[in-house]
């Protein structure tokens, strides 16, 4: 069997970027391309795993495109199977409850089963925005035969929406997992094969890299998930460029730019945010004196969004200080994954202890309608390891300036 896994498409929302953008950026748009896919692959089922709408406002003023594209699934005779997730919980339900046959969605009461040509498909829905405990607490179906596993989980994560071990996935009975929450793609193959799928629409700087959704195959009584099969019309990237005496950003840029499009076949817009580091005597464009903001280069749009200093110091030889400037040091050459072991585990530590607050900051932040926020609300992954190296680095030269 050939099924299509999505998850996380959040229609009602669109990329966000820095600049002017020249492509269709909607995740309406993406979960139309995502359908075209199952189409012209003959998949034989469509998974979806959780927050198909990015809220019920959506779900409304999307209706006819969204109903159009589940009926050209039925008139393929491809079913689609979901989950409603924390931020679709009310929008998927009242969707079925509009269009009744469209979409088969498993409730939140219970487990509930969907047979597709003598596969299983098991799911379980979010009752409310939250759920504090995992939805596959007391579990696992009592026979055999091939089944998928469809759920809306925070996987090996301490949070509101459905916290579970990656562990537990293993052991119910059923043969893959599709999981939807995490927008980032992730899998695990330990034991049962457990997938993130990622949204299929990169939406925010929070998600780097290559977006899409993967196949799901069942040949021979082994169910394995595909690599991503990249979608997305938007690609961010996020860079760190140390400068020396005497180089030059724009050609700096200019070279990552080309290796970029060497890489890609132009179906994605890339953008690109730098933090830049400068070592002593090195200088930054005129046009970015005064403060970061973007510059172009090799046709590629930069948005420099923070300029460090790079202190003169021997990482190495401050370390043996016990001082705070030592520890700055050990602190800065672990996350370097340089030095002794413990000095990596205590930057990691000290990074993830940032990352939780950062997150918790911004769940804040959505919560109040304030467009001139909009840029606070979204980050990097790395976003958190930038601010530490910072703050580490402003420790060392103000020691060194005294």
């Amino acid at each position: 069997m050939r099924i299509l896994c999505t998850a996380d498409v959040h229609i009602g929302r669109s990329s966000t970027c820095d600049g002017e953008i020249d492509c269709e950026t909607s995740a309406l748009a993406a979960w139309e391309r995502i359908v075209d896919k199952a189409i012209e692959g003959k998949a034989e089922a469509v998974v979806i795993a959780g927050d198909l709408y990015d809220d019920l406002p959506a779900q409304y003023q999307t209706r006819p495109r969204v109903v159009r594209a589940f009926e050209r699934l039925r008139d393929k005779g491809i079913p689609a199977i979901a989950v409603a997730g924390n931020h679709d919980h009310h929008a998927l339900p009242e969707f079925c409850r509009a269009f009744d046959g469209l979409l088969k969605l498993c409730g939140p009461r219970a487990w509930e089963e969907v047979r597709v040509n003598g596969v299983r498909f098991v799911g379980r829905s979010f009752a409310a925005q939250y759920e504090n405990q995992s939805l596959l607490e007391n579990f696992a179906l009592s026979d055999g035969g091939h089944a998928i596993g469809v759920v809306h989980a925070d996987i090996n994560a301490t949070s509101r929406y459905a916290p579970t071990p990656v562990a537990h996935f293993a052991g119910r009975g059923v043969a893959a997992w599709v999981v939807g929450h995490v927008h980032l793609p992730c899998e695990w193959t330990d034991a049962t094969p457990v997938a993130y799928t990622g949204s299929p629409q990169a939406l925010d700087w929070g998600e780097v890299g290559s977006h899409g959704y993967r196949w799901l195959t069942i040949e021979h009584g082994k169910a394995q998930f595909s690599p991503v099969q990249a979608i997305s019309t938007v690609r961010y990237q996020v860079e760190e460029i140390e400068l020396d005496l005497g180089e030059d950003l724009q050609g700096r840029l200019a070279e990552k730019a080309a290796a970029y499009g060497a890489a890609h076949d132009g179906t994605e817009s890339i953008r690109f945010r730098v933090h830049v580091r400068l070592k002593k005597g090195a200088t930054l464009p005129a046009a970015l004196a005064d403060e970061p903001g973007m510059i172009a280069a090799n046709g590629f749009a930069y948005c420099v969004r923070s300029v460090t200093n790079v202190p003169e110091v021997n990482l190495h030889l401050e370390a043996q200080n016990s001082d705070a400037r030592g520890q700055a040091a050990r602190l800065l050459l672990g996350l370097d994954g340089k030095g002794q072991p413990e000095w990596r585990t205590a930057a990691q530590e000290l990074v993830r202890k940032i990352e939780s607050q950062m997150q918790v900051e911004r769940t804040n932040l959505r919560l109040l309608d304030d467009e001139a926020l909009d840029f606070l609300r979204t980050a990097a992954p790395d976003e958190a390891q930038f601010a530490v190296k910072k703050v580490l680095e402003d420790v060392l030269a103000l020691q060194e300036a005294r």
